[in-house]
């Protein structure tokens, strides 16, 4: 099986055999056995048994180390303090989170997740297990599995990852395995927006290395997604370039919003809608597009070469110019090029209608969006594929840019 790369903050849904909880109830012990799983080279293993001892308790919160290490001081104070100053508000944002264990409590299992690590791999700083809220599965209760080095050598980093699992907790009680996975990480990067600065920065400096090409609802891109082999390691780290526009995506709403934290616990609630449409309509209500989807998609990339998305003087966030020949682009990405000479979709040069939108020209009517004519700096095209989803036909389309264009 082909080794992937992980990014921080990466949870997925796992499936597990029938498993009883080790303990046989969700009584707070000072010692206590959950079923986990460790990652070595970016492959989750198999189920183990990870014997561990409580640290902390408090009202909302239960910390385990697993035997044989310890947490300082420091770090475990960062991550009592903050998960139970943000819980309250969490719980309104996103909504209330199962309680199958009967103990009122969530449960931080600090243990060694990452069994190898290396310049090729990212380490896992901590995932959530679906199963673990099925009875008769997991560990039957309210668990998040976090890496005990990562939590020493940086809280505050850790503290965000804790957040952006906890919303995943959060959402699988509300919806299940009934929601896009782009919107489920959508959210969760709003958490730790609302809560975590640091992983504003991090997401933001992340977002100004990707190059050119931005992602948030397809995904799983496919490994050859930028015209390369899959066994490159650049394709395989700009797989997961939808963390970090996914974020900066979801910060733009909160900025357009002005910094009302409302709008994220108003796409919670439109569940009635489609994954697009909750943003659509929450985005329409706090005035920030009144169109369509791709008119939505237009004004954040748009907003974001203004220097709109931002932190502070020092850190804000900006688009780059792809500068290979060739890529796919999938439904939802967009892929910025220098220049506006002629360049090729499916072998085919399109047609083009444009419109005019604060300075810039997009299209209307096929793939393209926007071409930029700027004095004062070189001109930009973007190009997006608006679909919203890989069909069964594969929506996603082979773009050829000619060398001329740069």
């Amino acid at each position: 099986m082909r080794k992937v790369l992980f990014l921080i903050f990466i949870s997925f849904l796992f499936s597990s055999c029938h498993l009883r909880n080790l303990t046989g109830s969700g009584e707070i012990t000072f010692k206590k056995s959950f079923y986990a799983q460790r990652i070595s080279g970016g492959s989750y293993g198999s189920d183990e048994v990870v014997n561990a001892y409580l640290v902390k308790e408090t009202e909302h919160l239960a910390v385990y180390v697993e035997n044989g290490y310890s947490i300082s001081d420091y770090a475990l104070v960062r991550i009592y303090q903050d998960f139970e100053n943000y819980y309250t508000d969490m719980i309104n944002i996103y909504g209330d989170h199962t309680d199958l264990d009967g103990n009122s409590k969530v449960i931080i299992l600090l243990m060694k997740l990452n069994q190898t690590t290396s310049t090729t791999t990212s380490s896992v700083l901590g995932y959530f297990r679906p199963s673990d809220l099925i009875y008769g599965k997991g560990n039957n209760g309210e668990i998040l599995y976090m890496d005990i080095e990562k939590s020493n050598l940086d809280p505050n980093k850790m503290v965000g990852t804790i957040l952006h699992e906890f919303q995943h907790l959060i959402n699988y009680n509300l919806n299940k395995d009934n929601i896009d996975v782009w919107l489920n990480e959508a959210l969760s990067e709003s958490a730790t927006i609302l809560y975590n600065d640091n992983t504003i920065i991090d997401r933001m400096t992340e977002f100004n290395k990707l190059e050119g090409y931005y992602s948030f609802y397809t995904w799983n891109l496919p490994s050859d997604w930028n015209g390369e082999s899959s066994g490159d390691s650049t394709t395989q780290q700009s797989i997961f370039s939808s963390y970090p526009s996914s974020a900066m995506f979801m910060y733009w709403l909160y900025i357009k919003s002005n910094y009302n934290k409302n709008i994220f616990k108003d796409i919670v609630n439109v569940k009635y809608l489609d994954s697009y449409s909750r943003i659509h309509s929450i985005a329409t209500k706090y005035g920030i597009v009144s169109y369509s989807w791709d008119d939505l998609l237009l004004k954040w990339i748009v907003d974001v070469d203004h220097g709109v998305v931002k932190k502070d003087d020092k850190n804000k966030a900006y688009v780059n110019t792809y500068k290979k020949n060739a890529t796919v682009l999938y439904p939802g990405a967009i892929l910025i090029v220098q220049g506006k000479k002629s360049y090729q979709i499916g072998g085919k040069t399109p047609n083009i209608y444009y419109k005019e939108y604060e300075g810039y020209k997009y299209t209307t009517g096929s793939t393209m969006m926007y071409n930029r004519e700027n004095n004062n700096k070189e001109d930009r095209t973007a190009l997006v594929n608006k679909d919203t989803s890989l069909s069964t036909d594969n929506t996603g389309v082979k773009l050829t840019i000619p060398n001329s264009i740069f």
